[in-house]
C-alpha cells in the first residue's frame, strides 16, 4: 500500500446499521423509534485486527447508551471511549447471533442485541423515565489481569438523531455488515 491510500479503505465494506425499539418482557419488540447505518471507528478497525488474529478478549461485550436528563446534549462524534458523555455500559443480552441478508452469503452479518430496562436497577439507576437518548456505541471491554477495573475500546458509534426518549424498556440491535469488494 502506498503512502496516499488510507488503510481504512476496507471499512467501506465493514458497516453498522443500528436499531432502537419499544420493548416488552412480556409482549417482545413493538414500534421501531430509531434505524440508521453507520462506519466503525479506527479503534474498531484495531478490535477487529485483534479478533481475527485470534487474541483473547476482542469480542464485543457490551453497547455504550449516552443519555441526558436536561434534553440539551450536543453530542459531536468521536472515535475513542473518550468522547462519550454521560453514559451506561450495557452487557450484551446474549453472545451475538448470525444472518444473512444475501443468498450469496453464508453469514455476513453479526447481530449484537441489549436490553435497556426499568426492570434492572442495577444498570439503570441513573436513567430516568423522560431521559433523551442521544448517543449509542459497540464496545470491547476488556477487564485486566490483576482484577483493577477494565479497559474499554470503542468498536463502532452512532449519534441518535433524532434522539429518543426513555420510557421504561427499550431493545437495542446492532447488525454489522461485512461484504467483499
Amino acid at each position: 500500500m502506498n503512502n496516499n491510500e488510507s488503510a481504512y479503505t476496507m471499512n467501506a465494506n465493514v458497516n453498522g446499521h443500528v436499531r432502537i425499539w419499544e420493548y416488552c418482557p412480556e409482549h417482545g419488540f413493538g414500534r421501531l423509534l430509531f434505524d440508521r447505518p453507520n462506519k466503525i471507528t479506527r479503534e474498531g478497525s484495531s478490535i477487529a485486527a485483534r479478533a481475527l488474529a485470534g487474541q483473547q478478549s476482542a469480542g464485543i461485550t457490551h453497547m455504550y447508551v449516552g443519555y441526558d436528563s436536561n434534553h440539551a446534549q450536543t453530542e459531536t462524534v468521536g472515535d475513542s471511549i473518550a468522547s462519550f458523555g454521560p453514559h451506561i455500559a450495557l452487557p450484551l443480552a446474549y453472545s451475538p447471533g448470525f444472518g444473512a441478508t444475501d443468498s450469496n452469503y453464508a453469514s455476513n452479518i453479526v447481530y449484537f442485541t441489549a436490553y435497556l430496562t426499568g426492570f434492572d436497577a442495577g444498570r439503570v439507576s441513573s436513567l430516568a423515565n423522560g431521559d433523551t437518548i442521544y448517543s449509542l456505541g459497540l464496545v470491547n471491554r476488556t477487564y485486566l489481569i490483576n482484577g483493577q477495573g477494565s479497559q474499554d475500546s470503542l468498536f463502532s458509534r452512532k449519534v441518535v438523531l433524532p434522539s429518543v426518549t426513555y420510557n421504561h424498556s427499550l431493545a437495542i440491535t446492532w447488525g454489522i455488515t461485512f461484504t467483499s469488494i
